[in-house]
Order: structure tokens, then C-alpha cells, then sequence
């Protein structure tokens, strides 16, 4: 037993189911935890769509447990279904995962604060964690022949009951299927809150902030992000490379990145890889730096 003192119980580990949910109370202290997180979604000349995703999260040691995952079904042939990654897979549910042929999808925090009494009524309720949302509907729609549409995927996520609010960033096996929805508990956030990929769009990115206001001045992950691609060009910028050199680069990639996941629903593969937490030698010098990196004298 490497940490004797500290007693794993039924309970406790009952609670990380929850974490998510009752990181959004006013139990928890906001100032204490990075919740951060980038969604990279693009279209490439081919039709193909390509999805890239950041976990941010304190503290480092999550790098450590950090493990990709594969579920299977439960017959002699072990047959897989989806995969997934994350350091919440003790909870037997992760936060990115790739079902072949459908879906790959990622949840992004979204800021608010609720009354934690409200929150544990709805735990008492039933309402579904966070980290069992996509677990729950790909073991569904894994075993349907002919699968749920991309679509279809997007009015379910739309209106799944929360116990608290997130973002859903999604992207399908076919050209243009791909969707960032600003979700509230009951349903979509505005009459805006999903935003869909149109004919004359090639990406599209998701930070920790709704889409439809201007980049948080203080966090300017999404307009970083959302710079390089137009330097790349949709030639550069529109594939697993490009979007994963924008996941690397400061600061979308900062000191609290723990991980990135290259996921294609299309090809039914999921690559993930633990990130060593970066900040620049002058910061300064490349965008608002105060939410990350103490500049250099």
C-alpha cells in the first residue's frame, strides 16, 4: 500500500462520480483549480473531419494516471465498441471518446456556479454524471445496426438531463458533420447554443466560453487558436498535423495541458498523448500571458 493514510471508500469514490457536478458548487473553490479545456474541429479538402482535443486540469499528477481505454462488449469475442481516454476512467467513464463510423466527442468545462443543496437533490434524483453521458449512449447506439445519424447524436446531447452545465464538442465520419453545443442542465444554453459547421467554414474552436461572445480577454486560448489556422491556411491547417501543432503551441498548450487526444470517427481511432506542461520564455511576447506564465525580467 503505497498511501496507507488515505482510506479509498465506497463513498469516496462515489463522489468522483460526481466531481464534475460538485466542482461546479459553492463548495468548491474557483480559485484553486484550472478547469480548461480546447476543442479543435476541421474539414479538409476530402470531406474527411479531423478532431483534436486539450484537457487542461490541475493538478500535474493526472498526467501520471492518464490512460487510453477501450470498452468491449461483454460476450466470449470481446468485440470493441468505443474507445476513450482520461484520468476519470477510475470512474469507469471518460471524457473523450471515438465510437467508429459515428461520433468523436469531448466535454469542455463551461463556468457557473450552483447551489450545492441542488445539486446533490439532483444526484439523489438520478440525473446521470457527467462522466457517464457519452458512456452511456455509445454502449446504446454501439449495438444498433444500423447506428443512431450524426444528427441524431447531436438533438440526444442536446437534451440529455445535466446536473450541470458543460460543452459538448463533437464531429462525425461524414464531410461537415460537426457540432460545439453550450449546454445548460434542461437542454441547449441559447437559441444559438449549437453551432454547427456551415459550407464555407473549415474549423471550428471551442474553448471554455460560450461562442457566441467575444474570447475571454484574460484566456485567449480560442482567438490564439483560431489566428494559427487562418496563418496555416485550410491546406496546413484542415489535418491531424496541423490541428495538433496549434494543441501544441502556447497558449493553447500552457502549463496545465495534460493531455491531447487525436480522434477521427471516420477512421475509428483515437491516439492520445500526455503533454508536458510548457510555458514559453517570454510569454509576453505572444499573447496575454496573465492566466498562465509569470513573465521574465
Amino acid at each position: 500500500v503505497l498511501f496507507p493514510e488515505q482510506y479509498v471508500s465506497f463513498n469516496y469514490l462515489a463522489g468522483w462520480v460526481y466531481f464534475h457536478e460538485l466542482a461546479h458548487t459553492d463548495l468548491a473553490s474557483n480559485s484553486s483549480v484550472w478547469r480548461e479545456c480546447t476543442a479543435l474541429l476541421s474539414k479538409s479538402a476530402d470531406g474527411s473531419m479531423h478532431h483534436v482535443a486539450n484537457m487542461d486540469q490541475s493538478p500535474p499528477a493526472v498526467r501520471n494516471v492518464t490512460l487510453h481505454v477501450r470498452f468491449v462488449n461483454g460476450s466470449a469475442a470481446r468485440k470493441p465498441l468505443f474507445e476513450g481516454v482520461d484520468w476519470y476512467w477510475f470512474t469507469t467513464g471518460t471524457s473523450r471518446m471515438v465510437l467508429p463510423g459515428v461520433v468523436s466527442v469531448q466535454e469542455n468545462w463551461r463556468f457557473s456556479q450552483l447551489s450545492h443543496k441542488v445539486v446533490l437533490q439532483d444526484i439523489q434524483a438520478g440525473v446521470v454524471p457527467q462522466i457517464y453521458v457519452f458512456r452511456r449512449s455509445l454502449e446504446r447506439v454501439a449495438a444498433m445496426n444500423p447506428p443512431i445519424t450524426f444528427d441524431e447524436m447531436v438533438d440526444e446531447w442536446s437534451n440529455t438531463r445535466l446536473a450541470a452545465p458543460f460543452y459538448i464538442v463533437m464531429a462525425g465520419a461524414k464531410s461537415g458533420e460537426a457540432a460545439i453545443i453550450a449546454r445548460n442542465k434542461t437542454g441547449v444554453a441559447a437559441p444559438n447554443g449549437v453551432l454547427r459547421m456551415d459550407s464555407g467554414q473549415w474549423y471550428l474552436v471551442q474553448t471554455n466560453y460560450d461562442h457566441w461572445r467575444k474570447d475571454d480577454k484574460n484566456d485567449p486560448r480560442r482567438t490564439a487558436a483560431e489566428t494559427l489556422l487562418e496563418e496555416y491556411g485550410a491546406k496546413a491547417g484542415s489535418s491531424d498535423l496541423g490541428l495538433f501543432a496549434v494543441s501544441g503551441t502556447f497558449p493553447v498548450h500552457n502549463p496545465h495541458t495534460a493531455y491531447t487526444a487525436v480522434m477521427s470517427a471516420r477512421d475509428g481511432t483515437l491516439l492520445p498523448f500526455v503533454r508536458v506542461s510548457m510555458c514559453p520564455l517570454y510569454p509576453a511576447s505572444t499573447f496575454h500571458d496573465s492566466e498562465y506564465c509569470v513573465p521574465h525580467d
